[in-house]
């Protein structure tokens, strides 16, 4: 067995290879008819598969051995006759035996990288992090990354029977978006390192090409949305910056005695992108009458919430931090908290409801009425038209009352 081509010493995954048999006889007279089998074996040394095909024969080229083989590696390769090795000639030596054992093996070198079987291997979350994700399933898996911060991410090539390429050399388009380009290093070993940095935050498609083809693979698996023809990506705001939060609500303002209100705060960061994601230490202090001190409810998207409740009236100055630092205080805007509704511990006094008092026909008769809520605050206004004084007792004439 022998080939002009190298083909018993190399080859490439999924490429038909043949080389030629010279058949003779006992006395070496070449065999110039059909009618002989020889058998081609080949061993994968690390895996031990086998593939076995059977020659064929052309009236002009005699007799030929062939392989496919789709995996790559090493190769032990054995012609056969009746069960007998053939002799092989293997760059220009003549050996007795299988290819592989006594010679250099046969050599299968990945085929083209595919865009199908490259893999991306990028820092991911999930939407179960991700508040108002765009329709992301909490299990959902989508690309991470930081604004400000560069996103660095693994290509390893395959070829179209996933075996991982050992070299480099092939071109790479990254898109984030659909203005934002990224770069990439060749590792020169079938990986390669490409990076990116973005300042707004947000959900991106990334988009990788390879051969004029999308890559599709990932790791961990099943990332690429074939609808969109893309990764998805969620590019989350940087550290927040104090100074650029900002703080809303009703509850900054306004509130009655004894009912819930609240305020809260958006976390922006130092690009002014808000922040989808919690985690930030954000405290409150209300000095007044009665001072109180509030930690926000972390909503796990950005804000954060203040409720109170305040039973004592009056004006409170409102101060707010975050990490640390002071980013809102009232000064002329301060929390109004006004007394609740009216309670039966209202007090009424005066000359005109004393017992003692000998009350005259046709005279008025006047009294005080002190108005309070039912956490003791006075109510001082009113309308004169929402209360009425009646008579309910006595030892007159009905008619004279």
């Amino acid at each position: 067995a022998y080939s002009t081509t190298r083909a018993l010493e190399s080859s490439s995954a999924g490429q038909y290879t043949s080389f030629f048999i010279a058949a003779y006889d006992r006395y070496r007279n070449p065999q110039t008819s059909d009618g002989f089998f020889f058998t081609t074996m080949l061993t994968h040394i690390r895996t031990g598969r086998r593939v076995l095909t059977k020659s064929v024969y052309s009236p002009s080229q005699g007799y030929i051995g062939f392989y496919t083989v789709n995996l790559a590696g090493d190769w032990i390769v054995s012609v056969q006759r009746t069960g007998e090795e053939l002799l092989v000639v293997y760059n220009s030596l003549v050996s007795v035996g299988p290819v592989g054992l006594n010679t250099n093996p046969l050599q299968v070198i990945p085929g083209i990288t595919t865009g199908e079987t490259t893999v991306v291997q990028h820092l991911v979350t999930t939407g179960r992090d991700v508040s108002n994700s765009n329709g992301f399933a909490d299990e959902d898996f989508l690309l991470l990354a930081i604004a400000g911060l560069q996103a660095d991410f693994l290509i390893t090539t395959y070829d179209q029977f996933y075996n991982q390429l050992t070299q480099g050399g092939e071109q790479f388009v990254v898109q984030v978006g659909l203005l934002n380009e990224g770069s990439y290093v060749d590792n020169d070993d079938g990986t390669y390192t490409s990076s990116y940095m973005m300042t707004i935050a947000g959900f991106y498609d990334l988009q990788v090409y390879v051969n004029q083809q999308s890559v599709t693979g990932s790791d961990p698996g099943n990332l690429f949305d074939f609808a969109r023809q893309a990764f998805p990506l969620i590019v989350m705001g940087a550290e927040t910056k104090p100074a650029n939060c900002f703080a809303g609500g009703a509850g900054l303002f306004f509130a009655a005695a004894g009912e819930k209100a609240k305020y809260t705060v958006t976390a922006v960061d130092k690009f002014f992108n808000d922040k989808i994601n919690g985690g930030d230490y954000i405290v409150s202090q209300m000095k007044g009458f009665s001072p109180l001190n509030l930690t926000a409810e972390d909503n796990s998207d950005g804000t954060y919430t203040f409720n109170f409740v305040r039973t004592l009236s009056g004006q409170y100055e409102i101060d707010i931090e975050v990490l640390g630092t002071r980013f809102y205080t009232s000064g002329d805007r301060k929390l109004k908290v006004v007394p609740s509704t009216i309670d039966a511990s209202s007090r009424a006094s005066g000359a005109g409801i004393t017992t003692s008092e000998v009350f005259k026909i046709n005279k008025l008769h006047k009294m005080k009425i002190e108005l309070q809520d039912s956490f003791g605050n006075n109510i001082t206004t009113g309308d004169m038209a929402s209360f009425k004084v009646f008579i309910v007792t006595g030892t007159g004439d009905m008619r004279d009352f």
